[in-house]
């Protein structure tokens, strides 16, 4: 289970603490009726803001920090370039996984970027520039070992949005990564920018130990979950009492370079019965694969008992 760091989350609550309670769960409630009624994610008050920040910034944190742990030589990664970088959450997913050196977060929203600035102060060591800048008419930076698109990909206009994802690629000297909301539609819209990307040159380093077709067919989908601890702040915002939450997740990882793939990931759930495991893989040679790992086969089991949803083969 994945929480915010604890300096974090005490930056956070003391933010929250300046508003009522009652305001928080009112915008936030306003906030997410208006995100399923009409897909629209804009915020327009500092209340807004923080309630956002309170219920979904343990979720996204707890996403890319996941997703971060399936890209290679992350002790390589110095800098950064965050397009829809919203209050700087791939920052904190990146502590204590990548001697960062230089990050630039851009974001439209100039409140959000200020939040960022609020809740990142401690590092001196790392230089950080805000810009402030539409994706859409950014024209892109000097080159980072690390560009994301994180929860973005889908709020952008789609006529253009590959516009944005080409200099985005242009940028990434190492690694470009995507991460969207894991329904069919988010996923949909990774499988889109991966055709872009692989017919620009890119090579897969994640999900896919492959670069031919998906072979996950409708109803189902690439996602995958990781679970997302609730603290006090979180649950009280969202007015439940559960502890924890699932969030569930799609995400792209591409690089200029080819990368050495796995033989396959486990892409549903592994079934563990009392005699043997059930695992769904996505296999490198492209295909969906069911394998039935039998404790008789000592070895295999007891390298695959321990395998989740999303691990590597």
């Amino acid at each position: 289970m994945i929480d915010l760091p604890p300096l974090l989350y005490q930056r956070l609550k003391k933010l929250c603490d300046d508003t009522s309670l009652s305001i928080l769960q009112q915008e936030r409630a306003a906030l997410t009726a208006r995100y399923h009624g009409h897909g629209d994610v804009r915020m327009h008050t500092r209340a807004q803001r923080l309630s956002y920040l309170a219920t979904r910034m343990p979720s996204t944190y707890a996403a890319l920090r996941s997703v971060l742990g399936f890209v290679p030589d992350m002790d390589k990664i110095t800098s950064l370039l965050d397009l829809g970088a919203g209050p700087g959450t791939v920052i904190w997913a990146l502590k204590g996984l990548a001697p960062l050196q230089k990050a630039t977060l851009v974001e439209q929203d100039a409140e959000l970027l200020s939040l960022a600035k609020e809740l990142w102060k401690e590092d001196d060591a790392l230089a950080i520039i805000h810009q402030k800048e539409n994706l859409l008419s950014y024209q892109g930076a000097e080159p980072a070992d690390l560009v994301v698109l994180s929860y973005v990909w889908a709020e952008l206009d789609p006529a253009r949005r590959f516009e944005v994802l080409a200099r985005g690629y242009a940028c990434a000297a190492r690694y470009l990564i995507m991460v969207e909301p894991g329904t069919p539609s988010h996923a949909k819209g990774l499988l889109e920018a991966r055709d872009f990307l692989l017919q620009k040159g890119a090579h897969m380093v994640a999900p896919c130990p492959h670069a031919a077709p998906c072979p996950l067919r409708a109803p189902d989908w690439c996602h995958f979950n990781v679970p997302v601890k609730r603290e006090a702040l979180h649950r009280q915002v969202k007015d439940v009492t559960h502890p924890f939450e699932f969030e569930k997740y799609s995400y792209l990882v591409v690089s200029p370079q080819e990368t050495a793939l796995p033989h396959g990931r486990l892409v549903r759930p592994p079934l563990k019965r009392s005699g043997h495991i059930i695992l769904d893989a996505c296999e490198a040679e492209g295909a969906l694969v069911r394998r039935t790992i039998s404790k008789k086969q000592k070895a295999l089991y007891h390298d695959y008992k321990k395998k989740e949803w999303g691990d590597a083969l």
